[in-house]
């Protein structure tokens, strides 16, 4: 399996929401079109699938 090679990554583990929304959309205006990004969050409030 070929692994995905990221542009940027945000890291808003520990953040409760809307934190790693708001994290995510600023760092979303730094990039070129076509980057890929690798967010990384963790929200205890939200119930693990």
């Amino acid at each position: 399996m070929e692994r995905i090679q990221f542009d940027y990554s945000i890291d808003a583990q520990g953040l409760a929401c809307p934190m790693p929304i708001v994290r995510t959309k600023k760092g979303l205006k730094e990039l070129a079109p076509g980057a890929v990004v690798e967010v990384l969050a963790t929200d205890k409030a939200q119930p693990q699938i």
